[in-house]
């Protein structure tokens, strides 16, 4: 009991410190897109602990007994709480140290407001550009997959296209597909169908190798298989899995942002840049303060007392 009073408690501080706390940082927007950011996290944790009080009740005997099944779930309900703990902490302290005090330099570290305010303001865009990575993504897995899976296993069951392919592919597969990209561009006819392939090949070597080394545990190693009217019979347990045999460096996450890097008007990268020409920060400018500068009106400089000019003004990329 007392493990969740904790997180309640930095919650209302926090919501204190937004509702009821003055603020100093300017160009701070309306508190409504977070208030109902933090109405949904609690929402969500809330019915997360109690499904996992109601399942210890089940598992525990009378309720009084304690089971090893109740000990994992008074685990996962303690973790669920010292999670929630730190949400609720960070999001306190990053409120105090913008919108607050101030304290944070406003392009680097964005008032928590501001940035819970970007998804309603370009919520649409977001979901667009997602739809968008997502097509990308999906298109060059399937095709990547498919690719290697074939190919893979006409090369494993054939010894003489293995010795040609295999190091080949050796070779190829540490290698980023993003290294590709600069030639793919040349040479395909679209930036989106540039950025396909680079899917396709971040994802082909790494299957590929890995449905050949699958392919050549039948009959062979541990994974031996009886054989029948004198053919292996393929081994399930050596089965071509190639999902579990994507390295770290080629998840479909990592080569859907490269490949969208090479020239796309759309998906994941265009979400960071959405708001990039909106708002200028300027430096040191003659009034010796630091605000901010509309890009429509460029310098004002009665919001800062003193007189500047635009050429100190830098572009920033404002959340």
């Amino acid at each position: 009991m007392k493990k969740v009073v904790i997180p309640h408690i930095l919650m209302l501080l926090f919501l204190a410190a937004v509702l009821l706390l003055p603020k100093s940082r300017p160009l701070l927007r309306p508190a409504g897109a977070l208030l109902i950011a933090s109405a949904v996290i609690e929402a969500l944790f809330l019915f997360y602990y109690l499904r996992r009080c109601k399942a210890l009740q089940a598992k525990d005997v009378d309720g009084s007994i304690r089971t090893p099944d109740g000990e994992a779930e008074r685990s996962r309900i303690s973790g669920s709480c010292a999670i929630m703990t730190f949400v609720w902490a960070v999001l306190l302290v990053w409120e105090l140290a913008t919108s607050v005090l101030h304290l944070a330099h406003p392009v680097l570290v964005p008032a928590p407001e501001n940035v819970f305010f970007t998804f309603r303001e370009q919520g649409k865009a977001m979901l667009i550009n997602v739809a968008w990575s997502m097509e990308l993504l999906a298109a060059g897995l399937v095709i990547g997959m498919v690719l290697a899976v074939l190919l893979g296993l006409f090369c494993g069951w054939n010894p003489k296209l293995k010795a040609f392919a295999y190091p080949i592919a050796n070779v190829l597969a540490p290698i980023p597909a993003v290294v590709f990209s600069p030639y793919l561009v040349a040479l395909m006819p679209t930036f989106r169908s540039a950025s396909v392939l680079v899917v396709i090949l971040g994802v082909f070597w790494p299957q590929f190798l890995g449905t050949v080394n699958r392919i050549g545990n039948y009959g062979l190693g541990a994974h031996a298989a009886p054989a029948h009217a004198g053919h292996a019979v393929p081994d399930p347990a050596s089965r071509p899995d190639p999902w579990h045999s994507v390295r770290p460096e080629s998840h479909p996450y990592h080569i859907g942002s490269d490949a969208e890097f090479c020239g796309t008007d759309g998906g994941f990268p265009r979400n960071g840049v959405l708001r990039t020409e909106q708002y200028r920060v300027c430096e040191l400018c003659a009034c010796g303060r630091r605000h901010h500068c509309d890009r429509n009106r460029g310098h004002d400089p009665e919001s800062s007392g003193g007189s500047g000019t635009a050429e100190t003004d830098k572009m920033a990329l404002a959340v």
